[in-house]
């Protein structure tokens, strides 16, 4: 119980993350700017990675309003009961997470650091109730046992106020690496959108043959996302308004002009589509106004490998937000306020 309650202080930013994801598909990415001190602990061998300013996002206007708009989850009894014997909630106590995923077999492996504020002997405490304490190369090292639900998982402090959990009973982010260990290609890749208060980067793997978006198979998409060989995600909060950015990387310029072609020809069947009598039955009224308003103002653009989905999502598209994303089963993890 002690670990699960121990990750959900990592995975509630994730969910933050994906919701963020969900919601948002563009804004023009950033200049390159100084990559995040926290980032330069991931594992290099990590080919996708997240990082989220959580303290940037809580001081937005458009995110307050967007989640007074959605009805509250209920709260997880573990959680509940992890944030009574800490002191820790992720929503005051969370300033930044990384999130990176490497590749492994026979399962993949999710690292995630964190700053923030953490009491570090009740945390400890807390997961000495099921897990032990090891000295991994010089450090101490929290080990939390497999459950039935889950696998085994570790965690380490990094400092007063950073910590890194990962899958597993040993570390991968062991011992602290330098500003260096970053390889040059990512390097790149996050410098570009550095200065969001979220954004994720992706070395783009094998694409399978049998690829099919939202269900329709076509070779000529399938051999072009086959051209993609990095996408990164941008998102920026701005005053009561967020701007974000999808952006693939192609292998050549002619795949690129290619991509943006066929984005923008879907676009224009997505607004088709919701003209349609049979689609408009099948929709709620607020989930057909919300989806028109994103495909009007998506804008679709190229410059040289790179292909950009960019959007500014404004407070009036809040209003059709409550009926269109509320949850059907219970989220475990209380709201980012």
């Amino acid at each position: 119980m002690a670990k699960r309650a121990i990750a959900l202080l990592f995975l509630a930013a994730a969910v933050s993350a994906a919701l963020l994801y969900y919601l948002r598909r563009g804004t023009r990415a950033a200049q390159s700017s100084t990559i995040p001190d926290l980032i330069t602990l991931v594992p290099p061998e990590a080919p996708y990675l997240i990082y989220a300013d959580l303290a940037a996002l809580r001081s937005s206007p458009f995110l307050a309003s967007l989640m007074a708009s959605v009805p509250a989850p209920a709260v997880d009894k573990q959680y509940a009961q992890f944030v009574r014997a800490t002191g820790f909630e992720y929503t005051r106590d969370l300033d930044r997470v990384v999130l990176a995923l490497i590749p492994k077999l026979p399962a993949n492996q999710t690292v995630a650091l964190a700053e923030g504020r953490f009491d570090q002997q009740k945390i400890t405490s807390f997961a000495l109730l099921t897990g032990k304490l090891e000295h991994q190369d010089g450090a101490e090292v929290y080990v939390l046992p497999a459950t039935t639900n889950s696998g085994a998982a570790s965690f380490v402090f990094l400092g007063a106020n950073r910590m890194a959990l990962t899958d597993g009973p040993r570390l991968a982010v062991l011992p602290p690496r330098a500003s260096g260990g970053l390889a040059p290609d990512m390097r790149e890749r996050i410098s570009r959108v550095a200065g969001s208060a979220l954004f994720a980067v992706g070395k783009v793997g094998p694409v399978p043959e049998n690829f099919a978006l939202g269900g329709l198979r076509s070779e000529q998409f399938t051999r072009l996302m086959h051209s993609v060989r990095w996408f990164t995600l941008a998102v920026r909060p701005e005053s009561d308004r967020m701007r974000v950015a999808l952006e693939a990387e192609c292998d050549s310029p002619e795949n690129a002009r290619q991509m943006a072609g066929t984005l923008d020809g879907l676009r224009l069947l997505g607004q088709a589509s919701l003209s349609d009598p049979n689609t408009r039955k099948r929709l709620e009224p607020e989930a057909l106004r919300l989806l028109d308003s994103l495909l009007r103002i998506v804008e679709v653009s190229r410059d040289d490998l790179h292909v950009r989905l960019a959007l500014e999502l404004t407070p009036e598209m809040l209003s059709s937000l409550p009926r269109v994303i509320a949850p059907k089963t219970p989220v475990t993890s209380p709201p980012l306020r």
